[in-house]
């Protein structure tokens, strides 16, 4: 471990980047990663966060000890990303998935084919997990959002994977989240409790303002794996005019 590395300062230099730009990118506040640069600790969670928004392994996020990435980004010739300058990256890393909005969504996800839809209903992501059927899915709502470094506000645009719903067999409700596309409508939540025997899964929202409540395994159409976060713009405010 290098006791003296600190994960906030290393991407304000490396990447030339503010602490509020920062902060938008990661989707909290320029207080909080001012706490960070300050020395708090950086909690896995949020390591883990940073580690997928800027491509870095969590070993080095968490300690600084191992390379930054596979190919160290200070064997670049320029470690900082210029304005207006692109690195351009294989496209065969790349690929197309359908892309929802939860507020408008009924039914079914997943079910059209790309090649007949807009490109307003793809995105282009990277090829970074798994094999399966993956989704871009756009948050409605605030139920997922607590004011800390673990929410996903809404507006924030995720990617999922399509978990097979096998009968008797539980869930990974550890340590990960769900978009759930039951009779009732879709919900991105985290299932607290896969009860076999009596048939329901317990859902339960970041936000304290929203109770527990469960799904009966028999009203559940689909379930998804939430693997990361793709895209978030934080509203901006309107200007004043003196």
């Amino acid at each position: 471990m290098n006791k003296n590395f600190n994960i906030i300062e290393y991407l304000l230099e490396t990447y030339n980047i503010n602490q509020e730009a920062l902060s938008k990118r990661l989707g909290v506040s320029k207080a909080y990663i001012s706490n960070l640069k300050k020395g708090k600790p950086i909690g896995k969670q949020f390591g883990e966060k940073i580690a997928a928004t800027f491509g870095l392994e969590l070993g080095f996020v968490l300690t600084g000890s191992e390379k930054p990435t596979t190919e160290d980004v200070s064997a670049k010739s320029d470690n900082k990303i210029e304005e207006g300058k692109l690195t351009p990256i294989p496209f065969e890393n790349y690929m197309m998935v359908e892309y929802e909005d939860l507020s408008t969504s009924a039914g079914y996800l997943g079910v059209n084919d790309l090649e007949t839809l807009p490109d307003t209903k793809k995105r282009l992501i990277p090829k970074e997990f798994e094999r399966g059927k993956y989704l871009v899915v756009r948050v409605d709502g605030h139920s997922m959002d607590d004011g800390s470094s673990m929410s996903i506000p809404d507006g924030t645009e995720i990617l999922i994977r399509e978990l097979p719903l096998t009968t008797g067999q539980a869930l990974p409700i550890r340590n990960n989240l769900f978009v759930i596309v039951s009779k009732d409508g879709v919900v991105l939540k985290q299932i607290i409790e896969h009860n076999l025997e009596e048939g329901y899964i317990r859902c339960h929202s970041y936000n304290p303002k929203f109770k527990d409540y469960n799904i009966p395994l028999s009203d559940v159409l689909q379930i998804f794996l939430y693997r990361k976060i793709v895209s978030f713009r934080p509203p901006i405010p309107d200007i004043t005019v003196n």
